[in-house]
């Protein structure tokens, strides 16, 4: 029985390898539990303050050594739980080759000796011609630093009632299909596009061509808060269609639905995640938010917030939109006649005055993706829901979550591209297809040639040294 459950275990069978973990796993007091979604595996254990992340790691790595798995994935915190995502290839087995290379800052002493421990108990079952060794004692692990995991997503408009009804009959199978993926996270954010109110009166002059204004019922606020969101970027071109009224309605509904929002010009606003402080600042072409436009103001207001926070990250919107703007280049951008920007220039000034995180959002369809000096720069996240409001031809339905892993003191441990397609009417689901990965990965080529960071197959972002023989090299 032993036997073959090991067996069914090398063969990506969940339930056996879970089997297998928690055997291994119980003189310690923990449980694991492991899924299979499509060709991948995901291992989840409840982590507590004894264990390091570089004795989980050595767990995993040994073990699914000598099972003969090879992996290239990299450990993932999110929120109070250890998580691997182990990509499947084919059934038979081949030699490891697992690089636990995002956590190398984390190692310690203490954690490699219980990493080692683990993985002998972790093991296939000994036969009369293995000779079984006795487990060394285990001491006490030196705790792991705190690190922050963030979701992002683009813009975001659940529907419209105005000026005329376009909203869904059954709200809740708006976001259903992407809960599970923006779940398990610390933090998660989007572009609010539109406001959420009753207010009858629009700011705009709606003609049904080029000015468009949306909004949103008062109980779209619980939905998102359902949905998993958190928090979101007010400073864009739609949260004020129906005015200062709409704009406070807006800000009110998402606080009574326990979300948090910032966008006001001089703002930055700060919450605290697990003891660390954070700070948000929301940045447009418009000069009624903190503008684009205004560089040197725009980055006294990041030193301001890096003298009083941990972390600082900024939401920008800007640049040209629809799928004639996927490239990212050094210059100003125009669309129908206004300024939008130029998205390097601003973005990497951003980082250079303190931000530790550069989420963009405005063209409509995704972007290239970059690490500046250590910093994660996303020149734009796309569309993620535009229900009967956006487009889905093409790019604009490429859509992503963008996962990233920052330590208290701005480190960049981590980042995996989740990818996303919007269809029919404007509705998430996931892509088993990976366009976006793939688009992205074009777009870096073209685009961010020097950046240090490699996007691979299987979404996750890699620091590297060189390609040798057409295989990329990890730090």
């Amino acid at each position: 029985m032993e036997r073959s459950r090991w067996q069914e275990a090398q063969r990506g069978q969940a339930q056996a390898l879970e089997t297998l973990m928690n055997e291994a796993l119980r003189p310690r007091g923990l449980r694991v539990r492991v899924q299979k979604r499509w060709r991948q595996l995901i291992i989840r254990c409840d982590a507590h303050a004894g264990i390091s992340a570089q004795g989980w790691t050595r767990f995993i790595e040994r073990g699914l050594g000598r099972l003969g798995y090879r992996s290239r994935q990299t450990i993932w915190l999110d929120g109070g739980n250890w998580q691997v995502v182990l990509n499947l290839g084919g059934t038979t087995p081949v030699a490891p080759t697992w690089l636990p290379h995002m956590i190398l800052g984390l190692v310690g002493a203490g954690s490699l000796v219980f990493g080692g421990w683990l993985a002998y108990q972790w093991q296939s079952p000994a036969t009369t011609a293995q000779a079984v060794v006795e487990p060394q004692p285990t001491p006490v692990p030196t705790p792991s630093p705190t690190v922050i995991t963030i979701k992002a997503v683009g813009d975001v408009i659940l529907g419209t009632d105005f000026p005329d009804y376009r909203l869904h009959p059954e709200p809740r199978r708006l976001l259903a299909q992407v809960r599970a993926d923006l779940s398990g996270a610390d933090v998660v954010f989007g572009n609010l596009e539109g406001a959420i109110t009753r207010h009858p009166y629009s700011s705009k002059n709606v003609n049904g061509y080029s000015v468009f204004a949306f909004r949103m019922p008062p109980s779209y606020a619980q939905l998102l808060k359902e949905a998993g969101f958190t928090i979101f970027n007010l400073a864009n071109n739609h949260t004020g269609d129906f005015g200062d009224v709409g704009l406070r309605d807006t800000v009110q509904h998402l606080q009574t639905a326990g979300l948090q929002s910032f966008g006001k010009r001089g703002e930055i606003f700060y919450q605290t995640v697990r003891g660390v402080r954070l700070a948000w600042i929301g940045f447009s072409p418009y000069d009624y938010h903190n503008s684009v436009l205004e560089i040197t103001t725009a980055q006294n207001l990041v030193k301001q917030a890096r003298a009083q926070a941990d972390l600082v990250i900024i939401s920008s919107h800007l640049g040209a939109e629809g799928t004639g703007a996927l490239r990212t280049r050094n210059q100003n951008e125009v669309f129908f006649g206004e300024a939008r920007g130029n998205p390097i220039l601003f973005n990497r000034r951003m980082i250079e005055a303190g931000a530790d995180l550069v989420l963009g959002h405005g063209p409509h369809v995704p972007r290239a993706i970059e690490v500046y000096r250590g910093k994660l720069i996303a020149y734009s996240l796309g569309n993620f829901i535009g229900y009967r409001t956006l487009g889905t031809q093409g790019e604009l339905g490429y859509s992503l979550i963008l996962e990233t892993r920052l330590a208290a003191d701005g480190q960049l441990l981590g980042a995996r591209v989740i990818p996303v397609i919007i269809q029919g009417e404007g509705i998430p689901v996931p892509d088993r297809q990976n366009r976006t990965i793939k688009l992205i990965q074009e777009l870096n080529r073209l685009d961010m040639p020097e950046s240090g960071w490699f996007l691979g197959d299987d979404g996750v972002m890699r620091p590297f040294t060189a390609i040798q023989s057409g295989q990329m090299q990890l730090r």
